[in-house]
């Protein structure tokens, strides 16, 4: 096993705790640095931003109940359990035609990887910094990705990566890290844990320290260089570089989701609506016509 996979799955394995429900999470919306993309009630998918390599050829799909994209390419999870994706191939990232029974899905810079029902991980695309080690993996029941790191939780609470960055921000010895509920890759890693604290281990460590004073958060999600947290009274709350205004968020409420793309942070409110803060320079925030968005 690789040596970094192996440090972090002993690692991790002293973070006890919750696991997340049973059912796979289906996201949405999905940011990246370039786009902006959301599931529509109907199965379709929206998409808003940068024109690099045609990830706007969604037009055709259909029965869509989760989306996930990165810089290069964007996923759609069908309700039959199939993948389809759209974008840059040039690692073999959107050659997910051949998956079945797929109950969620993400994205990495360059690579996807798909839940299986029977808690296997596939995989699609670059493997650089062994982030293909998680094909291995078994009994798995969430996933999250993000630029070369992959992460999975164990079925049994505990949880496992592979890529860059798993051996540098965990610390597991932490008194801040209590029951997790959850656990997501930006510029390091956001512990969301089962009483809605937060703790964060990464870049830009110490200037973070404020998001240990959170309280009553229900779902974390992170930019390049901010963090943003979605409290259980639908309002939202934000920390880190606000150079584009990603984290003016403080008066938004009705939200049931949120995601990041690294300059840029959206919402979806419960009324099937988005609302977008930060980085426009990509046309990434032009959603605001957007309505019937599904619920997650």
């Amino acid at each position: 096993m690789n040596r970094y996979v192996y440090m972090l799955a002993v690692f991790l394995m002293l973070l006890t705790g919750c696991s997340k429900p049973l059912s796979a999470d289906r996201n949405t919306i999905s940011g990246d640095y370039y786009h902006t993309a959301a599931v529509t009630e109907d199965g379709k998918v929206l998409i808003a931003g940068y024109r690099n390599y045609r990830q706007e050829d969604v037009s055709s799909w259909r029965h869509i109940v989760s989306v996930s994209s990165d810089d290069n390419h964007i996923l759609g999870l069908k309700s039959d359990g199939t993948v389809v994706a759209a974008g840059n191939n040039a690692y073999g990232q959107c050659e997910v035609s051949g998956w079945t029974d797929i109950i969620e899905i993400a994205t990495g810079f360059n690579f996807s990887i798909g839940l299986r029902t029977d808690g296997s991980v596939a995989f699609a695309g670059n493997d650089g910094y062994d982030v293909n080690e998680c094909a291995n993996w078994k009994d798995i029941e969430s996933i999250d990705a993000n630029a070369y790191t992959a992460v999975g939780l164990n079925r049994n609470g505990t949880y496992i990566g592979s890529g860059a960055g798993c051996e540098e921000y965990y610390r597991p010895d932490d008194p801040a890290i209590k029951k997790i509920a959850d656990i997501i890759f930006s510029s390091g890693a956001i512990i969301l844990n089962n009483d809605g604290t937060v703790v964060y281990h990464g870049e830009s460590t110490d200037s973070m320290q404020e998001i240990r004073e959170w309280t009553d958060i229900a779902a974390v999600t992170g930019g390049r260089y901010h963090i943003v947290g979605l409290k259980k009274d639908g309002t939202v709350i934000a920390i880190g570089d606000n150079t584009f205004r990603q984290c003016e968020v403080s008066e938004w409420t009705g939200i049931v989701a949120v995601s990041c793309g690294w300059y840029h942070t959206i919402g979806l409110r419960e009324d099937g609506t988005i609302v977008t803060t930060g980085d426009k320079r990509h046309d990434q925030c032009d959603v605001t016509l957007w309505k019937d968005i599904a619920m997650p």
